[in-house]
């Protein structure tokens, strides 16, 4: 799906207007933009801001951008506007078009008063050089097929996942637990370690501190998702306020960040991590005398990108996970048997039962395709005029790749809006990869860690069903509708944790 964003730009002669239509379409979809706009961006008229207000709050805009594609391929409403949702539209977007990029959308960097650095926003040969030695860092660190690397790679997770067992073990009670302040303690600490070199308690003051940041930025950065296609509501009140926070909470952040870095260059014995990598590399080009793209300020903002993204994206797919296993009993017997059968009950789980632990791998996909973590995925722009099938799109336009439309078509799923383990299991018992299974997207930019997060998901998953049976309390209704903002998070739940015989 495509949205400009600057209203003035030059119209593409040529075929229809795919920026333009969505742009309309958004605007025709929200009651009280068309005739106030005006109120809005000079006068700051109270009743348009809480007309709006009512209807963009709590929005799922996941599935109102899909309705509004399903009707477009329908035929019955041509001016609601296409919708780039399909899996060829996807491919020929990210992959053919080399015009398009990702991140460097011009209202949210002016919203966000942000500079052209780190790895989402940039572009360019910025770009190329940070993604370039992000992806030789996590091979460096074991995000690799095979090897001692690897080995090492999984003795750190385990440690985390190990301590996870042994926190859930000690809070199991009657009524169940909301695992999710377990998960993100290991989660988080699993990521302080690689990309800072350095892990906290959990009760750390520092630590909770920064859990609560991290938090409030997702829930803020959610709540202001519709500025992403609606730019003009950085003018009403609530919004503003939000931006404000979220800046203080980067400057905040990035100031801590330095504080790392200090200790980091003041210890003898360097631990390997991310911040490790990308300070040795600025000292090296700073002494050969040209420092290039590794600054102070790409120091912070690609920690800030890579421990975000690492935990935020991971934990939220363990989370469903465990809810799903816990909803659909008989998918997770199926499961646990396979596990049990495979290890004979003689070790734990492991790296190397990937291969065979075929039911397992299906499970996490099936979660993966149901409740994409990034159901809008990560927005995309073009750096110059360019056409997606038969509409152009103008430069400066936003690209958004409706990730959510692509897992739940019926073209590609039976049944989608059901959790079915056998989509991922081919005839001869291998595990299968559907062509419209897209969870860390597809193209050039791809995410960089995607390796790293199938590692650590199918640790924990294998090693918390190889200890628990995972159950509903009694009498307790499930939403799986979920929450979403920058990413779908299920909402509050409790969870019954009960240890294996």
């Amino acid at each position: 799906m495509v949205q400009q964003q600057q209203q003035q730009q030059q119209q593409p002669v040529a075929g229809r207007n795919l920026a333009h239509e969505e742009w309309c379409s958004l605007s025709a979809s929200t009651p009280c933009l068309q005739e106030r706009d005006r109120d809005i961006r000079h006068n700051g008229d109270y009743q348009t801001q809480q007309c709006l207000e009512r209807h963009l709050i709590g929005l799922r805009i996941h599935k109102k951008l899909r309705s509004r594609g399903e009707e477009t391929r329908s035929g019955r409403s041509d001016a609601e506007g296409p919708v780039s949702e399909d899996l060829e539209s996807f491919r020929l977007a990210y992959v053919t078009a080399s015009r398009l990029h990702v991140g460097k959308i011009a209202d949210l960097q002016a919203l966000f008063r942000a500079s052209p650095t780190c790895l989402i926003c940039a572009e360019g040969d910025l770009w190329k050089d940070q993604r370039r030695f992000a992806a030789g860092c996590l091979r460096n660190l074991g995000m690799v097929k095979f090897g001692f690397r690897r080995d090492k790679m999984e003795e750190r997770i385990l440690a985390v996942v190990n301590e996870c067992l042994s926190k859930l073990s000690s809070r199991m009670a009657d009524g169940g637990i909301d695992p999710l302040e377990t998960l993100h303690h290991c989660m988080g600490n699993l990521m302080n370690d690689l990309v800072f070199g350095k892990i906290y308690e959990e009760d750390d003051e520092t630590w909770r501190w920064l859990r609560h940041l991290q938090e409030e930025g997702v829930k803020h950065i959610g709540v202001a998702g519709p500025l992403n296609f609606l730019p003009f509501l950085r003018f009403l009140p609530r919004y503003g306020k939000m931006m404000e926070s979220l800046i203080d909470g980067k400057l905040k952040s990035h100031r801590f960040y330095q504080t790392i870095i200090d200790e980091h260059r003041a210890r003898p014995n360097k631990t390997d991590s991310f911040l490790a990598a990308f300070d040795k590399e600025m000292r090296n080009k700073t002494d050969a005398g040209d420092a290039g793209y590794f600054t102070r300020p790409q120091f912070h903002h690609l920690l800030s990108d890579i421990f975000g993204a690492g935990v935020d994206t991971t934990l939220t797919t363990l989370r469903w996970f465990l809810l799903f296993m816990a909803v659909y009993p008989d998918e997770q017997r199926k499961v646990s048997d396979e596990l049990m059968g495979h290890l004979m009950g003689q070790r734990q789980p492991c790296l190397a039962d990937r291969t065979v632990l075929i039911r397992l791998e299906a499970a996490i996909s099936e979660t993966q395709r149901l409740r994409s973590v990034t159901p809008v995925g990560i927005p995309h722009g073009t750096i110059q005029d360019t056409q997606i099938g038969d509409y152009d799109v103008p430069k400066g336009s936003m690209v958004i790749p409706l990730q959510w439309a692509i897992h739940t078509d019926p073209s590609y799923w039976h049944e989608p809006l059901s959790f079915k383990l056998e989509r991922f299991i081919a005839q001869d018992g291998s595990l299968a990869r559907p062509e419209a299974f897209l969870p860390f997207q597809t193209g050039k930019r791809m995410c960089v860690g995607d390796e790293l997060a199938r590692m650590i998901l199918f640790l924990f998953a294998a090693r918390i069903l190889h200890t628990f049976v995972i159950s509903m309390p009694p009498d307790t209704h499930v939403d799986l509708d979920g929450e979403c903002g920058i990413t779908l998070v299920p909402k509050p739940h409790r969870l019954l944790f009960t240890a294996r015989q």
